[in-house]
């Protein structure tokens, strides 16, 4: 409500767990939203674009609320190129406004800040959302498999020693 220019880009966050980096980065043919996924093959990192954390290429799954809110966006973009005379819509999924320009991390990280502060919540960073996504699909025994693949780790066992506390531990259904 507070910080609609982000809002699309900290709802990617906060459903997909992505690195901010990867978010910033994304281009609209990255998005299939038809099958709602997300291709992942770049990062913006230090203003400028490279490859992901670990190198590798990959695709994430979209919630439909996060498709939706994606695709309201593009609508906006189309709007926003006619009014604003850009020439076609920017190539970048989260940009400023001002001038189609990919948006940058500080700012949004201090958007974010503030968002939280009017919420009333403290202590947290905006990297919090990706780890809010880990746990969240563990505690729910989504398999560490799949949880590992949308994050981006190379390996599952990167994402058990982050994130292993959050899976299940005792049950008596599990014995059955």
């Amino acid at each position: 409500r507070h910080e609609q220019e982000y809002y699309p880009l900290i709802l990617f966050l906060a459903r997909t767990g992505a690195r901010p980096g990867e978010a910033l980065a994304l281009r609209w043919p990255d998005l299939d939203f038809q099958n709602r996924k997300a291709l992942i093959e770049r990062a913006f990192s230090g203003g400028c674009v490279t490859t992901t954390k670990t190198g590798a290429v990959r695709t994430i799954d979209l919630t439909r609320d996060l498709a939706d809110a994606l695709r309201a966006l593009h609508v906006t973009r189309e709007r926003q190129t006619l009014e604003k005379r850009w020439g076609e819509v920017p190539e970048w999924v989260f940009v400023t406004n001002a001038r189609g320009c990919p948006m940058d991390y500080t700012k949004l990280r201090k958007s974010f800040m503030r968002a939280m502060k009017k919420a009333g919540v403290s202590g947290h960073k905006l990297y919090d959302l990706r780890h809010s996504v880990a746990s969240h699909l563990l505690a729910r025994e989504v398999p560490i498999t799949y949880v590992a693949a949308q994050l981006g780790h190379s390996k599952p066992s990167t994402t058990l020693s982050w994130y292993g506390r959050w899976l299940p531990q005792s049950g008596n259904g599990f014995i059955d």
